[in-house]
Formats: C-alpha cells, structure tokens, sequence
C-alpha cells in the first residue's frame, strides 16, 4: 500500500509568522547628547530664571547673551581633538610589504641609521697598541717589518702598511660611498659570495674601521647582522710619516678564511684607492679609463639607482684577480 506524503502543517498562526517587529538600537551616546535646545531650556527654566533674578538680568535671554562668549569657549573645550595625521612609522607600519624582485642578488635598500656593529669600544687607539714615542723615529721599512710581526701570529690577522696618498684618496671616495658590496668567488668555483662593507669614520680617536658582513647575513637579520671581519686604519702617522698602520681581524666561526680577507681588502683599495693622487699622474688611459668605470659603478650603488647592475661589478671584480 502506498504511503501518502503528508505536508507539515503550521503550528503557529499566519500572522505571527509574519509579525513585524519595531525594536530598534540607538547608540547611547547618541541619546544622551539629541535632546533639543528648547527641552534643556523648559528642564531647568525655574533655575535659570532665578540665576537671571540674582544677576540682575531681565530674563533667560538676557542671561544667555550675557555668557554668550563663555558658552562657545566652553563648547570648543568639549569638541574631541582632531585626527592626528599618521606617522611615517605607522604609514610604514600599515603598508603592506611589496613583492620581492626575481633576482635578489644585492640591495640597495637605505641601510639604518644604526650601524650594523659599532666596534667602537674595542677599537684601541694606537698609542695604547704601540709605544708611538719609540717608533717614530724608526725608519719606514723597520717600522713596517715591527707592525706585521705583532700581527703575524695568527692566521685571523691582517695587517699592512699603507702609503698615506692612497689612504686618503680611499677615505675621500668613502665620505661619497661609506657602503659597497664585493663579490668573492669561492674555492673549486663553487659560486659567489657577496659581502657588503661599511665605513665608519671616527675623528677624535683619529682611526677609521671598515666592517664586512656577509650580504646573505645583512639581509637576513638587518641591523641584527653579525660581520665577520673588521679592520681600522690608524691616521696617527699619516701626516707626519706619510703612512697608515693598518690591522683586523677576522671572527672565528663565520665561515670566512684568510684568502677571502685577501680579496676583500684588496678589491676595497682597488675601489676607494683608484684615484691616488701621487700615482695619477703616472695612469695610463687604459687605467684611467678603468678607474673612472669603477667609480661609476660605485656612485651608481650609493644612489641606488636603476643604472647599477651586478653583472658590471662583477666582471669588473674577475678582472683584479685575472
């Protein structure tokens, strides 16, 4: 026998399916602050007319035109503040990140303001390394063989002596270009490694430091980035010997060895150091010409414009070690 389908019925009447309801929510503020002027006015008429009577007005109106300018002064008091405009911070704060680009090589992103490692209080000036007395009258190649024998104990140790004309034509180019990355190819032409130096100038100790830190690193950890070596120039001699000790060391466990140090430093003065004044006069075209490209290359970083291109520095890199 077939079963017939029953439809459900309602159980509750038409209309109240159908009941419209008025409720409706009002912010609360909103309601204590819409009362009409003429509601607060019949609310407190028989204070405000005695107020009038003691102050010798001749009604409402007259009281309320005598405090008229203390009304709105108090009614700009009460007005919220307006919207602070936001910040530099917080606008970077609330921008989303971009994409990154394909071929993520280098940066030239503004490094900050911090310095990614202030050595300054390790730096020793060269008076507390050196008895500055007792060498100053030392001949140049006496006084260059006592430098590199306190730094020759160790492999983690660089030192040299620089001719004081080439020192400055380097810090004259660091002034204009205080951060720059090196390419250093690795052993058994396993690829490249690139690293990024910073100068850090300091004139009352009367050094400059120049710190490498792996790019990989920097830009992983940013101003957090641990460098791996650091060196710094002694300007103490410079204008009285026409020389610049120089020594660093290098940080045990970062992965760096002495012939990466090697290149770095040499790559660094062939950079800063192109335009030695003393030895200008001696270019050939040929050398100025090659100076005047890796000075290009190096303005074209600092500005961090769309001119600079890795593939420039590094054949001009390969061609030092070639």
């Amino acid at each position: 026998m077939a079963s017939t389908l029953h439809r459900p019925t309602l159980k509750r009447p038409l209309q109240a399916v159908c009941q419209r309801r008025w409720a409706q929510v009002h912010h609360v503020r909103l309601l204590a602050t819409s009362q009409t002027h003429s509601d607060v006015i019949e609310k407190y008429r028989s204070k405000l007319e005695e107020k009038a009577r003691l102050e010798g007005f001749s009604g409402i109106d007259a009281l309320r035109n005598a405090y008229a300018d203390k009304i709105t002064a108090q009614k700009r008091r009460d007005q919220p503040p307006p919207p602070q405009p936001k910040t530099p911070k917080l606008q970077e704060l609330l921008r989303k990140p971009g994409p990154k680009p394909q071929t993520d090589w280098y940066t030239t992103d503004p490094v900050p303001e911090k310095p990614l490692f202030v050595p300054k209080a390790q730096i020793q000036t060269l008076d507390q390394i050196i008895d500055l007395e007792k060498v100053r009258n030392l001949p140049d190649d006496e006084l260059a063989a006592l430098w590199r024998l306190r730094y020759s104990k160790s492999p983690k140790n660089v030192c040299a002596v620089i001719p004081a004309s080439t020192y400055k034509a380097m810090e004259r180019v660091a002034i204009d270009v205080p951060r720059f990355i090196i390419p250093v190819p690795c052993a058994n032409n396993r690829g490249i490694v690139t690293h990024l130096l910073q100068w850090m100038i300091d004139r009352p100790t009367r050094t400059s430091t120049v710190i490498f830190t792996q790019l990989a690193e920097f830009k992983a950890r940013r101003e957090f980035a641990l460098p791996h070596t650091s060196i710094t120039h002694y300007l103490d001699l410079m204008d009285e010997r026409g020389i610049v000790l120089m020594q660093g060391q290098v940080v045990k466990g970062r992965g760096i060895t002495p012939n990466d140090v090697h290149w770095l430093t040499m790559c660094m003065q062939r950079f800063y150091g192109s335009w030695d004044l003393d030895s200008e006069r001696e270019m050939s075209p040929e050398r100025r010409e090659r100076a005047a490209k890796r000075r290009q290359i190096m303005d074209s970083f600092s500005r961090g414009d769309a001119g600079f291109k890795y593939e420039d520095l590094l054949n001009e890199i390969m061609t030092l070690g070639a």
